[in-house]
């Protein structure tokens, strides 16, 4: 058996990248530039919905919304999807398409059906870059769709984009 405790070997520091617009890394928060955030929540009343098999692409999602300050939960499949949803509807989705952009396109258009979904946002996300699938799902009705690998920026300023129009829409209404 190996004792690590006396022994001279040492384990290799495991580094990590953060996508591009999340600062460097700190014990307590984030470094942007020589502006400190803190790990705490800000009040936001933005709720997302990440919707993907994939952990490690929810856990990457996760982490830059929940650095964004937005409330965030996490479906891994269909049941999870319909559970969260029936709690509490979210303002936007965020649908990993994996491999099948067919069965992502009926899941986002069963969710446009239903009635506490229709002010919903839904952004697909697809490892797909033909033209063609992008035209397709917008077509469907996805309010927005992105090519892995993310350009967590064009995200980042596409949910503010998105968010704005949705309450410009609800105070024109009133």
């Amino acid at each position: 058996m190996l004792d690590l405790k006396n022994s001279s070997l040492s384990l290799p520091k495991i580094n990590f990248m953060l996508p591009d617009g999340l600062g460097e890394p700190m014990n307590d928060g984030l470094l942007f530039g020589n502006k400190k955030l803190s790990r705490q929540k800000q009040p936001n009343n933005t709720f997302i919905l990440i919707f993907g098999n994939d952990e490690d692409t929810r856990l990457l999602f996760k982490t830059a919304l929940e650095l964004w300050n937005y409330e965030v939960a996490e479906a891994e499949d269909i049941k999870q999807l319909g559970v969260i949803a029936a709690l509490k509807c979210p303002d936007l989705v965020l649908m990993d398409t994996g491999i099948d952009i067919d069965k992502s396109l009926e899941t986002m258009n069963d969710l446009k059906s239903r009635c506490s979904f229709n002010q919903t946002g839904i952004f697909l996300i697809s490892g797909h870059a033909q033209e063609s699938v992008k035209e397709t799902a917008l077509n469907a009705g996805a309010d927005d769709f992105f090519v892995k690998p993310i350009d967590f920026n064009y995200l980042k300023q596409s949910i503010l984009n998105f968010l704005n129009n949705k309450q410009s829409k609800v105070n024109f209404e009133k």
